[in-house]
């Protein structure tokens, strides 16, 4: 079976609110906000900054594990949620355009792989 795909650009899909459009192109009016650029330069200044504050790690997964409890979960979902209790895992919290109509999404990125 062939896969194609076809390259849309952000402002093209309707689905960005301008602040998140502003925010992808790095609008510089955006940044005199405490942000980081949505690149791999502002990820790595985000990580850095993240971990001058501490974190209690093994709440934070004790927590996810008793939310989940009782809900059959895919390895994987077991394995991310374990590796959250690693000092080099971090997670994006990719926040929706609007609460009420778009999901939120997250992503778990291990520091090692961004180098």
């Amino acid at each position: 079976m062939a896969i194609t795909s076809k390259h849309i650009s952000y402002h093209k899909t309707g689905y960005f609110s301008p602040l998140v459009l502003d925010y992808i192109t790095q609008n510089s009016s955006l940044f005199s906000l405490p942000l980081h650029t949505p690149d791999l330069s502002g990820l790595k200044k985000a990580i850095e900054q993240r971990q001058q504050f501490p974190t209690d790690r093994t709440a934070l997964v004790a927590h996810l594990k008793s939310q989940y409890e009782g809900i059959e979960l895919l390895p994987s979902v077991r394995e991310n949620i374990e590796r959250l209790s690693l000092p080099s895992t971090f997670y994006l919290f990719h926040p929706p355009v609007s609460t009420y109509r778009y999901p939120c999404h997250f992503s778990l990125l291990d520091r090692k792989s961004i180098r």
